[in-house]
């Protein structure tokens, strides 16, 4: 190929905007794909986590199977709590909510005061936004406490003994105390 020829072959290799335009149909599908890709793989990673933290938070509590007290050792307030930080007050709850309704379906453990449970997760669902210029830390153990006052005025309402009500309370702020200082943090900074 002599020098013009190849020129004149690579000009004709080369799209130009005015080329671009002249497909309009081309242009629309392809940025529409983009955007789509962009925030599908967003959309697709927010409901794997979601379902993860659901997952650790249901796993979690199935010691209950074999111990029939019931101790404050439990992930769900942290997937709860890290998924309002990162989703916002809906996906909390119902990582909350799911995490609760598997542990209790895989522990059989139902009983007339387990909907204060699900009360007490839904309004931490409802409060992570109030609390989240203070950091994960703070923001868990504050929500720690909330649900732990909702879960006593709860159990003691409908009958549970205080000794039991103390002890579940006792052990679950000691629990996520250490949760949210030493674990969560870690968790919240891979993921945010």
């Amino acid at each position: 190929m002599k020098r013009d020829e190849l020129r004149n072959w690579s000009r004709k290799q080369v799209l130009t905007i005015k080329d671009l335009w002249k497909d309009k149909a081309s242009i629309i599908i392809g940025v529409s794909l983009g955007i789509a890709l962009f925030f599908g793989i967003s959309y697709i990673k927010g409901i794997a986590v979601m379902a993860a933290l659901a997952a650790i938070g249901a796993v979690s509590l199935l010691y209950n199977r074999a111990i029939r007290v019931s101790l404050g050792i439990e992930l769900v307030m942290m997937g709860t709590v890290i998924t309002g930080l990162l989703y916002g007050t809906i996906p909390a709850a119902v990582v909350g909510v799911v995490s609760l309704f598997f542990a209790f379906l895989f522990t059989a453990h139902f009983t007339h005061a387990t909907f204060v449970s699900f009360i007490a997760i839904i309004a931490v669902s409802f409060l992570v936004p109030v609390f989240s210029g203070m950091g994960i830390t703070w923001a868990g153990i504050i929500l720690t406490v909330i649900y732990d006052a909702i879960i006593a005025a709860g159990y003691l309402f409908l009958g549970s003994r205080v000794e039991r009500t103390i002890l579940f309370i006792a052990t679950h702020i000691a629990f996520n105390v250490w949760v949210f200082t030493s674990v969560a943090p870690r968790i919240y900074g891979l993921l945010a």
